[in-house]
């Protein structure tokens, strides 16, 4: 069931969508050669203790374990949900960080910064039971001096990603924003990748509508969404 939000809605998930733009532009001061991928998972550790964040990842129920890690670090040919681990980033690598992030919580309902982000058991009883404001998002930096074919592998990737954001207009279907972002990438030579779709978002983390990057019709409305875009070299898969 999709659920439609209210401007107090919204405005949450504006705020946490603020934090959340600041730790991705924190990060590109951060990412560079030679840095340890694993210092994106502390630095991001690190600011939602500082901000009174809650990283809501962690905990999320997997087939085999709840997630542990507050982001997702896809390394070159990774697409995405891959763990952040130890490897130095080296010239040339492309990293996407995703992460789900709440908005600023008041000291007073929860003090963060005493929590064990370690302790996945421990935080899992506040991510799930968290209902307030909350963003989802995923950027790629090129580390170092991105090859030819990287930095056109992201300029397609951007296009594509705001096309499809101009069809996220209500009177629009669904289908509108995932054929503009895959006409757009198969007219430059690329694919999308069909089994990865986007979502909605809150109150929980992963909420109706999926939101395919190919023809797929459902009426837009007032949501929270998010256009998860994948673009490939050459094959769809």
């Amino acid at each position: 069931m999709i659920t439609l939000k209210s401007a107090r809605e919204i405005e949450a998930m504006d705020r946490a969508g603020d934090f959340l733009a600041s730790i991705h532009i924190g990060l590109r001061d951060l990412l560079k050669p030679g840095v340890d991928m694993w210092e994106v998972e502390e630095y991001v550790r690190r600011r939602c203790k500082e901000e009174n964040v809650l990283p809501l990842q962690i905990g999320v129920e997997g087939s085999i374990m709840d997630y542990p890690y507050a982001t997702c670090c896809g390394l070159n040919d990774e697409v995405a949900h891959a763990f952040p681990r130890h490897y130095i980033l080296k010239d040339g690598d492309l990293l996407k960080v995703d992460m789900v992030l709440s908005e600023p919580i008041d000291k007073s309902v929860l003090d963060v910064s005493k929590l064990d982000f370690d302790n996945v058991a421990q935080v899992k009883k506040y991510t799930e039971s968290y209902s307030g404001g909350l963003a989802d998002s995923c950027w790629a930096y090129a580390i170092g001096t991105p090859s030819d074919e990287v930095k056109k592998l992201m300029e397609v990737t951007r296009e594509a990603m705001y096309l499809g954001i101009e069809q996220a207009v209500v009177g629009n279907r669904i289908g509108d924003i995932g054929a503009a972002i895959q006409e757009y990438a198969e007219s430059r030579g690329y694919g999308v990748v069909r089994d990865l779709v986007g979502h909605g978002v809150g109150p929980t983390m992963h909420e109706e509508p999926m939101v395919p990057q190919c023809t797929k019709n459902q009426w837009c409305q007032t949501m929270g969404w998010l256009d998860e875009v994948s673009v490939l070299k050459k094959e769809w898969f």
